[in-house]
């Protein structure tokens, strides 16, 4: 399902993609409610329903877009040919063939049969024109159709239809049966992947005398044919001009993107992060806003910036690649938490330069216990080197052997004492924990007594010198380990953007949410219409 905990990327495959319009409804609900456009030309935030598809559909790899519109709506067909007497051409060159068929029919299910000979061959993906589905979630319903061998059929749990047709799946999406009746939390959502080979039955339900496109998906799964649901959100058929409304809100409400940590290795890492982010995405959703996502950027900016709809990145990369252009999109007024300029700068270098400079206590430079040696790679932010040495000779031997590989180096003395893990969120959460009680979730944010064994500190000092050291360096959410020595003086030797607040994680998800909407207020990014 489409949310904080999947592995979401704005990801482009190679190979292309057919894909199909089914535009040739007469929209008479909308007709006998005043609005005298024809469906395929109907707006909803600045373009068309058909132009919103196709902008869509060339983004996600079209080779071909085959569109069927009604023979008594001249001027959709008319805005159709001048798109195509302009041509269609993808960012990286490709030309796009349209392919337009004008012939009223009786349903969509014979509208689908007569894009069918433009369809065969190799798997394409039909839609309604009215459908109206985040992007996001598209790119990922064409990732899994591309690696699914029978069909993939998008379905949402947003009931808001006056005759929706119930999907009922097992518990690994694989559907069972399609209902006019109540008995799934899911209904179709007008997005088909199909294969070619589903034509053939397409052309037997047109052949003995069937209607309606519903009995056509029956009939797939009557054929023994291969087919899973594939969750998509909140998705919107408009049919009336109350659903417009609600289309509008939802196109114009912000897209809360995750843009994880790139850590191959560290599968528990990345499970903790994205409970988090589930956790953040969910409280979003109850304060009212469109709560969705993707992962990995790797889309150009200037595409990014165009996007119909705000951003909000929640981001977690420490990727310079990715930072660049995430600093280019705070540029243009997208919203990026934490900042990615201040991600850029806050090596540990920089780090601990701030809190020597700032007089925050971290570990002395000189010791007679031993020296660590911190560095970060140049080239990979995720690649760091973390060793202990007897002798300070021995570090500034290991020092000066990698330095001249443009590592970036800290110096530390070693400290005899207990590890405390922080965590933080502006001047408003921070909560810490003795490091080997992570695992247990008990919070020393309330100055509970430490146990006999430890060594009593000033929590109110650690909790002020982390807020001023995340202020200094620019972060609204941080995190970071302190050693309290023996006399119970803290030193703060670590010092991390977007931890995953693996103990506290419900409730940092709290103020999280609450840090994005209080930023998000008195801007242009507008919360959803109820």
């Amino acid at each position: 399902m489409c949310n904080f905990a999947t592995d979401f990327e704005f990801f482009y495959a190679r190979n292309d993609m057919k894909y199909a319009i089914i535009a040739a409804g007469k929209g008479s609900r909308l007709t006998n409610e005043g609005m005298n456009t024809p469906k395929p030309l109907v707006k909803v935030g600045s373009e068309h329903l058909i132009d919103r598809l196709i902008r869509i559909f060339m983004r996600h790899d079209a080779e071909q877009i085959v569109v069927i519109c009604n023979e008594e709506s001249p001027t959709v067909e008319q805005h159709l040919r001048s798109i195509q007497k302009a041509g269609l051409h993808r960012t990286d060159g490709k030309t796009v063939t349209l392919t337009l068929v004008v012939k009223s029919t009786p349903s969509s299910m014979h509208s689908l049969y007569e894009l069918s000979p433009y369809l065969t061959g190799e798997p394409f993906i039909a839609t309604t024109v009215d459908t109206i589905f985040d992007e996001n979630y598209f790119t990922d319903f064409l990732r899994a159709f591309k690696v699914t061998e029978g069909a993939l059929m998008g379905v949402t749990d947003y009931i808001d239809d006056e005759r929706p047709l119930y999907v009922t799946c097992d518990d690994n999406h694989h559907v069972t049966a399609f209902l006019d009746v109540p008995g799934s939390a899911y209904v179709s959502a007008g997005i088909y992947g199909l294969p070619s080979s589903s034509l053939k039955i397409l052309r037997q339900c047109v052949e003995q005398g069937e209607s309606r496109m519903r009995n056509f998906q029956r009939a797939l799964i009557k054929a023994g044919l291969y087919m899973k649901a594939y969750p998509m959100g909140k998705v919107f058929d408009i049919d009336h001009t109350t659903d417009l409304k609600k289309a509008e809100a939802f196109i114009r409400a912000p897209r809360f993107v995750a843009v994880y940590r790139e850590n191959p290795d560290g599968n528990k890492l990345r499970t903790a992060d994205e409970k988090l982010l589930r956790e953040v995405s969910m409280e979003l959703s109850r304060r009212g806003y469109e709560a969705t996502s993707a992962s990995v950027l790797n889309q150009p900016v200037v595409s990014l910036s165009a996007l119909p709809y705000p951003l909000v990145w929640l981001n977690m990369s420490r990727q310079p690649s990715q930072l660049h252009r995430l600093a280019q999109m705070e540029q243009v007024g997208h919203l990026v938490i934490n900042s990615a300029q201040a991600v850029l700068r806050n090596s540990r270098h920089h780090t601990d330069s701030l809190m020597r400079e700032h007089h925050i206590p971290t570990a002395p430079q000189h010791g007679d216990k031993g020296y660590w040696v911190k560095a970060t790679s140049p080239k990979d932010p995720d690649r760091s080197l973390v060793e202990f040495f007897l002798s300070e000779a021995e570090a500034d031997k290991r020092i000066e052997a990698i330095a001249n590989q443009g590592w970036k180096l800290v110096k530390q003395a070693h400290i005899i004492g207990t590890v405390v893990k922080f965590y933080g969120i502006g001047h408003t959460f921070f909560r810490w924990y003795y490091a080997d009680e992570v695992g247990k979730a008990t919070p020393h944010n309330d100055h509970t007594p430490p146990s006999a064994a430890r060594t009593p500190f000033s929590e109110e000092g650690l909790q002020q010198s982390a807020q001023k050291l995340a202020f200094m360096s620019g972060l609204d959410i941080y995190g970071g380990d302190a050693i309290i020595d023996l006399q119970g003086q803290f030193h703060i030797i670590d010092f991390n953007d977007w931890p995953s607040f693996s103990p506290c994680q419900k409730e940092a998800a709290v103020t999280i949410a609450h840090l994005i909407t209080s930023r998000l207020t008195g801007s242009t990014i507008q919360k959803k219409t109820p």
